[in-house]
């Protein structure tokens, strides 16, 4: 066990005095009554992270106040994070100011991403995919693992599918698991964007 002392805690303080306090806005102020929730959400973002790599341009779509965004951004590249609420990427947007993040509150923009994430199951996955670069990834959450591997079939070749309980993600299928998380790769159908 490592022995606490004011050094091995030094850095992450040195960090947070170089950040002005997040403002929290209707979804992320939500985690402080259920943390679990959160680490929930945040280990979402950590696993897509790490299937899609470092030095990526990704896409978060419905990225709420840019949390997530925001760890994508630091463990891949460059994020982009889009939702509809103008109050959340309002947030998101005095939160997170760097080059390598950015916000909109527009509808999903006309470019090509090497990963494009999305855990809100009520959003249309079929026109997120067409985002995806040909070699790139896509990395969606649902509640219905049925629903998930069927609408990604469409537009993907290879679709592996975890189970997600309590912040930890499994491989294979656990018919208990209240969330899945589906990584799709090798996609059918280049782009109906006609994009570069």
């Amino acid at each position: 066990m490592i022995e606490e002392t004011t050094s091995n805690w030094a850095c992450v303080t040195d960090i947070m005095k170089e950040k002005p306090p997040l403002a929290l806005g209707k979804d992320t102020s939500q985690w402080i009554e259920n943390p679990r929730e959160m680490l929930s959400v945040l280990s979402y973002y950590k696993f897509a992270c790490k299937m899609i790599g470092p030095h990526k341009k990704v896409l978060d779509v419905g990225c709420r106040e840019g949390v997530g965004t925001w760890v994508m951004a630091k463990e891949c590249g460059f994020a982009k994070g889009i939702d509809t609420d103008a109050q959340a990427i309002s947030i998101a947007q005095a939160n997170f100011s760097d080059p390598s993040i950015a916000f909109s509150e527009k509808e999903l923009p006309d470019s090509l991403y090497d990963g494009v994430v999305c855990f809100n199951p009520n959003l249309d996955l079929s026109s997120i995919a067409t985002h995806v670069k040909k070699e790139g990834l896509l990395v969606v959450g649902g509640a219905s693992l049925q629903q998930l591997e069927k609408k990604m079939a469409q537009h993907f070749a290879h679709i592996f599918l975890f189970s997600a309980m309590e912040g930890a993600i499994l491989t294979g299928h656990i018919p208990s698991a209240p969330y899945f998380i589906a990584l799709c790769c090798k996609k059918k159908t280049y782009s109906r964007l006609n994009l570069k």
